[in-house]
């Protein structure tokens, strides 16, 4: 899914040279690219926990944290959005909440779920999708009218 995501990425840079922000996996797949000029891709990854000892997992949401600080440094204001079909509105979603304006082309985004053995279960078939989409939405809604009742 990497590759696919970042030959997507590669397709639009040829056509229109602008600066990549990606999750380090695509990134380091990108700056291999000779087509590519590695000067041209930040990308982020997961920070590390010292006290325990590994990794920390990135979220889309920790993810764009970080792109949105690098952006204000850079000024940028508008971002494109590539991502699986199954993340893709919740990425626009987060893209919006940082404060930046996604540029969206959903139609060009890989359609395929990953297989049962990657990490995250929910992307292994459209049934989990689904499930997952609509419990995270009522959390995410739940959440949203706790906030206004309490503080209102």
């Amino acid at each position: 899914m990497n590759q696919e995501l970042a030959s997507i990425v590669k397709s639009m840079y040829i056509r229109k040279r602008k600066p990549i922000i990606a999750q380090w996996e695509i990134g380091e797949l990108l700056k291999k690219d000779p087509d590519i000029d590695s000067s041209h891709i930040k990308s982020f990854g997961q920070t590390f926990c010292r006290v325990l000892g590994k990794p920390v997992y990135q979220s889309t949401r920790s993810f764009l944290d970080k792109v949105a600080a690098y952006c204000r440094r850079k000024s940028v204001k508008r971002v494109l959005v590539i991502a699986q079909w199954f993340h893709y509105a919740r990425c626009v979603n987060e893209v919006k909440r940082v404060g930046l304006k996604p540029v969206v082309d959903q139609e060009t985004m890989p359609k395929s779920f990953c297989t049962e053995k990657f990490g995250q279960l929910w992307t292994s078939s459209e049934e989990r999708h689904v499930l997952h989409t609509l419990i995270s939405s009522l959390t995410k809604h739940r959440e949203e009218e706790n906030k206004k009742w309490k503080e209102g």
